[in-house]
């Protein structure tokens, strides 16, 4: 009928159209009785729908219309490749359908949703402000947050981080807004993130590829298989297409499980990413609690429907794992405790467990001090991370090895008139320190370039930053830096830091039990005089190397006991003198000698085995490395 019509050469085409429109359309005549018992009769039937029946039916109307247009083009398209290629069409065909699908999908959150939904920008400022601060976290960029209208449509909550590229955006509803906490917003947002932290939609697009190539060559199959027998003029004939469809559909339904299986394990790995990101287990679990009870989810149903038709794992399997999380994140909090807090530490230097602290961050493949170096050593697993600290001229702490700017940033380039001479560290040098700089003026510096122009752009982090980072995750090792230099100005570098402890609740009866901290200083007085504030958490005295012929005897470790907790002493001291070890576990006192670079393990083959011989041959109880990836574990 179709060929009538049409002009010449151009009546296959046509036929294809015409017989796709009548299959859809017969498809959803078939389809629209059990779609309206399903979706409205049920939802309305279990309170869960909002929608009049005329809304359902236009949402139905512009649905059937989409499909119409996309299984169009895409017969089209199949048997365009079946005439060009048809020995090779079935590749062609998945390789179109699977750019189309990554297509769609930066597409569909301007385009496509925008036809059932009403989206209009999050006005909730400071919930805005911590999403994007978690996107940041994860180096996702996003265009925005948006409150999605759902309500119009059902009582669900839902949220999505939708879109690729320019489009990838923060997707909310207003039933998810209206009743959920914003920690359970942020913990459901963060698995969301993980998604594209982890690549997850490429690799939905690889396994959709692959079921692709299966179900068109399974129709190649059956095209060539049943061509004669159902008098088709070949692989190509428009007639053929209810056999394509009913052989590649077969197929993927086949295969349906195999696609299910892989989201699931993308999806627990998601929720692992969400509870490390946030270390909110709590808010997690009644997350889950109230989506399931909202959406009416089955929270554990039989092995066989979960694997056949379940994407995402059963809300009692995801509960179940973040208590598991929950309780390994305490175990390990409360080792790191017993090992390390207040002195008691060491009873069994040999047995005790060792600890990775991460110097400077992951300083051997980040730029020290800056987020991208304390967020790759938590991925790395170190017990501990070491901010160093420096103060601006506004008073306020960052984190910086250095108390000059100009050799991690490029202050000379921005500030070129602003250096001065300082003396720290016995030297006396014209350059540019940190104490001149307002946090606004810091804030503008690129202190990542230096170290590879992979990470221009990363920033000065302030202490607080660094404690949003870290919190919950790992314990804090700030050393107070050349505190001389701000004695001089005069800044009372001890007090700044202990007020930013409070702020913080790191000290004190109620300090976060999950957030272990030890100061650490090279300076005797300020040692001396955090003791003497009774700061409230372990002190460490730091000893360099040029004085390592000062710490030769009991009498010298023992003249510190009640001063300080422990010592760190570059790693030449220790290896020199191996009794120092035993001199201050006799004391019980910490021993956590500095810096373990793989790029310089010394006489050793590498950094890993330098460090176990110091840990477990010569005893220390901890080590600060640049590497903490490579720590070895016994």
């Amino acid at each position: 009928m179709a060929a009538e019509f049409t002009p010449a050469g151009f009546e296959d085409a046509a036929t294809v159209v015409f017989l796709t429109l009548a299959l859809a359309v017969l498809l959803h005549v078939i389809e629209l009785p059990i779609a309206f018992y399903q979706g409205y009769v049920l939802e309305h039937r279990y309170d869960l729908s909002n929608q009049r029946l005329a809304h359902w039916l236009a949402d139905q109307a512009k649905a059937g219309v989409l499909v119409l247009i996309l299984s169009v083009a895409g017969a089209s398209i199949v048997y365009a490749t079946l005439r060009r290629t048809p020995d090779w069409w079935w590749l062609e065909s998945a390789a179109i359908f699977a750019a189309l699908t990554v297509v769609l999908a930066q597409v569909a959150p301007v385009l496509l949703l925008p036809l059932f939904y009403r989206f209009k920008p999050l006005d909730r400022p400071a919930l805005v402000e911590r999403l994007f601060a978690l996107a940041a976290r994860a180096k996702t960029r996003i265009r925005g947050v948006f409150e999605w209208t759902l309500s119009a449509h059902t009582k669900k909550a839902n949220a999505a981080l939708a879109g690729i590229g320019h489009t990838r955006r923060i997707l909310l509803s207003d039933t998810l807004l209206a009743d959920y906490s914003d920690d359970e917003i942020e913990v459901v947002l963060a698995h969301e993130l993980s998604h594209h932290v982890h690549h997850d939609l490429w690799r939905a697009v690889a396994v959709q590829a692959a079921l692709l190539v299966a179900a068109f060559y399974a129709a190649h199959w059956a095209l060539l298989r049943f061509a004669e027998p159902l008098a088709l003029r070949g692989i190509d004939d428009p007639a053929g297409l209810p056999l394509l469809l009913l052989a590649g559909g077969a197929c993927g339904f086949l295969f349906t499980p195999i696609a299910n299986a892989a989201s699931r394990a993308q999806e627990r790995r998601a929720d692992r990413y969400a509870l490390d990101m946030t270390h909110q287990p709590a808010a997690f679990i009644s997350a889950m609690k109230r989506l399931s009870h909202q959406n009416l989810a089955e929270d554990d149903p039989s092995p066989l429907v979960q694997w056949f038709f379940y994407s995402h794992p059963p809300i009692r399997q995801r509960i179940d794992a973040a208590r598991r999380w929950s309780a390994h994140n305490v175990a390990r909090v409360a080792s790191v405790l017993v090992v390390l807090m207040l002195g008691t530490i060491f009873v069994d230097a040999q047995n005790a467990r060792k600890i990775n602290i991460a110097h400077r961050g992951a300083s051997g493949y980040a730029p020290e001090h800056t987020l991208a170096s304390y967020r790759l050593a938590l991925e790395m697993g170190a017990d501990f991370v070491e901010p160093d600290l420096a103060i601006t001229k506004d008073g306020v702490l960052i984190c910086l090895h250095d108390p000059t700017l100009d050799r991690t940033t490029n202050v000379e380039e921005l500030f070129p008139g602003r250096s001065s001479t300082v003396t720290w560290e016995g030297k006396t040098v014209t350059s540019w320190l940190a104490n001149d700089f307002t946090l606004a003026e810091i804030k503008q510096l690129d202190a990542g370039s230096w170290f590879d122009p992979k990470f221009k752009g990363e920033r000065i982090p302030t202490f607080d930053e660094a404690v949003a980072l870290v919190k919950g995750k790992a314990g804090l090792y700030p050393e107070l830096k050349t505190p001389e230099v701000y004695a001089a100005r005069p800044v009372n570098f001890e007090q700044l830091v202990a007020a930013a402890l409070d702020k913080h609740g790191l000290r004190g009866p109620n300090a976060d039990p999950k957030t272990p901290l030890i100061l650490q200083t090279f300076s005797e007085p300020s040692a001396r005089k955090l003791a003497a504030m009774k700061v409230g958490v372990p002190v460490v005295l730091l000893i360099n190397n040029a004085n390592a012929a000062q710490w030769g005897t009991p009498e010298k470790v023992r003249a510190w006991k009640g001063i300080v907790d422990g010592f760190g002493p570059a790693k030449e001291l220790v290896s020199g003198n191996p009794d120092f070890v035993k001199w201050a576990h006799a004391e019980k006192m910490t021993v956590t000698p500095y810096t373990f670079r793989a790029d310089n393990p010394g006489a050793y083959p590498n950094v890993k085995a330098e460090m176990e011989y110091f840990l477990y041959t010569l005893g220390v109880d901890g080590l600060f490395t640049n590497n903490p990836d490579q720590f070895p574990r016994k």
